[in-house]
């Protein structure tokens, strides 16, 4: 298991009990934050950084929290996940409503995508957006992704977005500093 250091941000794994504050503090009751613009409470918000923790210690690598390292809170989600049924991997980000337009997404984005490529060798990778998410579309494309498909998954239409291997180009002078990074919690029996 890995965390990701960039020059502003720190990637690791979600703990199995703890984090799901953090992850409230950043999604909170707010439908922008939320996939399918829900309102969360904190015991939901809870479960999803538990199957953050699942996923890691299923595939050896999946979504992070995102935490700030000038004040060392969590303000987001980033990293890579299967799609439901596949083999196929997906990024996912999410940073809080109050960083926005600051760089920290595609900060992570790039993180994890170098981590896709670099350190878990995948030759694409995909991103799945909400049809009338016109930010993330325009942060995939700055990313260097291209249209793939349209298509119906997490009970929505979307558009699917890819990136090659050969098509990812990421600054070799921007801090990237992979690491082993153990739990701090057990998993739940």
């Amino acid at each position: 298991m890995h965390c990701v250091e960039t020059a502003r941000l720190l990637l690791r794994p979600f703990q199995h009990h703890g984090d799901g504050e953090g992850l409230f503090s950043v999604v909170g009751n707010d439908p922008d934050m939320t996939w399918d613009h829900s309102t969360r409470q904190l015991d939901m918000v809870t479960r999803t950084a538990a199957d953050r923790a699942k996923h890691f210690d299923e595939h050896d690598f999946g979504v992070w929290a995102v935490v700030e390292k000038e004040s060392a809170s969590m303000i987001g989600q980033c990293g890579l996940q299967r799609l439901p049924e596949s083999e196929k991997i997906e990024i996912v980000v999410y940073t809080a409503k109050r960083l926005w337009r600051s760089g920290y997404a595609y900060e992570a984005c790039v993180a994890s995508l170098r981590y896709g490529f670099e350190v878990l060798k995948k030759d694409e990778i995909l991103a799945v957006v909400r049809l009338e998410n016109e930010s993330a579309k325009k942060l995939m494309l700055k990313l260097g992704f291209t249209h793939l498909r349209f298509d119906h998954l997490y009970e929505t239409e979307v558009e699917v977005f890819v990136i090659k291997r050969e098509n990812f180009f990421a600054s070799l002078d921007d801090l990237f500093i992979v690491r082993p990074c153990p739990r701090t919690d057990p998993a739940p029996a």
